[in-house]
């Protein structure tokens, strides 16, 4: 007889492995979610499995699997195990270990049921009486079979017995701990053992005994175990969590089989220690709990408590201790660390001599919010388009707003805000860059309002950044639907027509995890404001398909420092109209003169207006009907009227033949 495996079911270890003490080294593998690392005050520490999980219809419910293993290829074997059963709903059988040809299920009426051979052969199963493994208490089960005789004992007192007509075949399988057929075993379960031989009752009382006398050592080395936890009962501690600070609960459990108490002393029982730089600094913790004084040095990362005398913590129980006021220091980045529980001056409850100790549990650093969003949006005031042309500077008017409304002020103190742009490298392709990296240098950032500082822009992985924080001795707030205006000075939009935006990633918010905000910029052709409009180009023209432009194509655009209309085809056309002033059909008799007007500001100005009879040349204001000369090399006439007379050429030539006879 020999020992096939030992899942002492303390923990899980790497690689989410249950692992074997056995020489055969066995290991099993979780599958599903990681069962729950329990403190008991019996075992002190084991696996705690589907609690609340009774069907796949609930997400991933866990069990433990071993591959098909030629050391479970056993004739005659022993399987036990320490169980707890957990409250579940149902009337189906459950699994305690299921393999091919061996099977130790939990009925709904707390009896247990063993099968040994394929569960075609009804008559290779017997159960035990009804009740025997009752919900809530740890009962040591085993199970064995040998020569046709197979066993049921409860806490190495003999509970059932079977015997066989035919004998169990023994086939190489493979196993599963805590399911079968997807009806999943709440329980807790500690120290799962196989043998390839069955064990008699002393043999099976042995192994009770040891198993008994390891946790006894194990709880009389830890008698008080701690959890430092949230209000989700998760071991976390948030870097900002609300202006207040964040109440975390520290949960004291007996572990022990007596009470404890506290001895009498001037000093502390209880020392909570955090590793320095992990508390936030200044802060003033509070414990409310009555009779629990605490004293605290967040600057030095220790929390202590005094245990208030005559009040025993019985064994099995727990005790919750809210501690509020706590975060994190804010210059920390997410990480995990370690908090430690010393304990000194307590004892049994009937005993004198003093219980010392620590123990130490991992504690999460997070960046989270306080509340459920962060009250800033990003706007852009006053136009949120650039001209696509890479050359005309943009000006974009950045407003960081509370949101909250009617919520109240938002503190700023201790926040960071960076606020940049993608930009486009020579040889990529960017359609998300606001410039081109070789304009984006170009740029700058400022604060309308004062109270704040702006670092030096930095172009580096593809992004322009600025970073801006409240100025040395300030602590800036938001009142409800205000804002603090960035004004971004010199863009030179990327010559691609499309959109970009510009981003503002906000830090240490009091109250706020961190996170970005995002305004969309539209780089275009035409950027016009109250006064003013510009544009990169216009073609115009009648479209033949999807991609192709007719030969009537022209396209305003900008040459040099004046708009050019430029027609785009490769052959003369002809007789082309360029550009057309065009007054639709109008009412009535009256007629409308269009005009153009050439103008310099206080200097001159002057307009071409036509009529029905033709061409004027006038003064620019259009209030007056004054007529202005024409200068010209050459003009090329077929008659010429002065006032009532009208001369041809005949006139012309006669005119000049008197000249030259003169």
């Amino acid at each position: 007889m020999s020992l096939v495996l030992h899942w002492p079911l303390d923990t899980v270890g790497p690689e989410r492995r249950v692992l074997d003490s056995s020489p055969a080294r066995l290991h099993g593998e979780v599958k599903g979610d990681t069962p729950a690392n329990v403190l008991d005050p019996r075992f002190g520490s084991c696996l705690e499995f589907n609690k609340n999980t009774p069907t796949l219809a609930t997400p991933t419910p866990s069990y433990v699997l071993l591959e098909r293993s030629p050391s479970l290829g056993f004739a005659a074997y022993t399987v036990e195990g320490w169980v707890k059963p957990l409250p579940r709903s149902g009337t189906d059988a459950v699994g305690l270990v299921t393999a091919d040809n061996l099977h130790v299920l939990v009925n709904a009426d707390g009896s247990i049921e063993h099968r040994f051979a394929p569960l075609s052969n009804d008559e290779s199963s017997h159960s035990s009486a009804a009740g025997v493994l009752p919900v809530g208490a740890w009962r040591h089960v085993a199970v064995t079979y040998r020569d046709r005789v197979a066993r049921i004992y409860l806490d190495g007192t003999l509970s059932a017995e079977y015997t066989t007509r035919a004998d169990r075949a023994p086939t190489e399988s493979s196993l599963v701990l805590a399911t079968y057929r997807n009806r999943f075993f709440q329980a807790r379960i500690a120290h799962f053992r196989i043998y390839n031989d069955e064990l008699s009752e002393v043999e099976i009382k042995r192994d009770m005994a040891e198993d008994e006398a390891a946790l006894e050592a194990y709880v009389r080395n830890r008698p008080l175990e701690f959890e430092f936890i949230d209000a989700d009962e998760q071991p976390v501690l948030y870097v900002e969590h609300a202006t207040a600070g964040q109440t975390m609960t520290l949960r004291l459990t007996n572990t022990s089989r007596h009470g404890i108490e506290a001895l009498p002393t001037q000093g502390d029982h209880l020392t909570l220690r955090f590793r320095r730089g992990t508390l936030a600094t200044g802060l003033r913790p509070t414990l409310s709990t009555p009779g629990w004084p605490m004293t605290a040095d967040p600057d030095a990362g220790e929390l202590r408590l005094r245990w208030p005398e005559s009040t025993p913590l019985a064994s099995g129980a727990s005790l919750d201790l809210p501690i509020a006021g706590l975060r994190a220091d804010g210059g920390q980045e997410a990480h995990l660390t370690r908090v430690e529980l010393a304990y000194r001056k307590l004892k049994y409850t009937g005993e004198s001599d003093e219980l010392t100790g620590s123990q130490t549990r991992h504690l999460e650093i997070l960046r989270h919010p306080g509340r459920d969003e962060v009250p800033l949006d990003l706007q852009i005031a006053g136009g949120d388009r650039v001209l696509s042309d890479g050359a005309t500077p943009a000006t974009l008017r950045l407003h960081l707003a509370n949101a909250l409304g009617a919520g109240g002020d938002l503190p700023l103190g201790g926040a960071s805000f960076t606020v940049g742009f993608a930009v486009q490298n020579d040889g990529e392709s960017q359609p998300w860059a606001l410039t081109s990296a070789a304009s984006a240098p170009q740029a700058t950032l400022k604060v309308a309002a004062p109270g704040w500082t702006v670092g030096v822009g930095s172009l580096r992985d593809g992004r322009m950044r600025w970073t801006i924080t409240p100025a040395q001795g300030t602590v800036p707030t938001l009142p409800p639907g205000g804002f603090v205006e960035l004004v971004l000075e010199n863009v030179l939009g990327l010559p691609v027509l499309g959109h970009a935006t510009v981003t503002a990633e906000y830090e240490n918010v009091p109250g706020h995890v961190n996170g970005t905000l995002t305004a969309r910029v539209e780089r275009t052709p035409l950027l016009f404001t109250a006064r003013t409009a510009l544009l990169t180009g216009l073609r115009v023209g009648a479209v033949r398909d999807a991609a192709t432009w007719d030969h009537a194509l022209a396209t305003v655009s900008r040459d040099g420092y004046h708009m050019q209309l430029r027609r785009d085809t490769g052959s003369g056309g002809g007789s082309i109209v360029f550009l057309e002033l065009f007054q639709d059909r109008t009412e009535g008799d009256e007629l409308t003169f269009p005009n153009i007007r050439f103008h310099h500001t206080e200097k001159f100005w002057h307009r071409i207006e036509a009529r029905k009879t033709g061409f004027f040349l006038k003064d620019g204001n259009e209030g007056q009907d004054v007529l202005v000369d024409l200068h010209a090399a050459t003009a090329v006439l077929t008659g010429l009227q002065i006032g009532g007379v009208t001369i041809g050429e005949k006139e012309l030539q006669a005119l000049k033949r008197l000249a030259a006879d003169g």
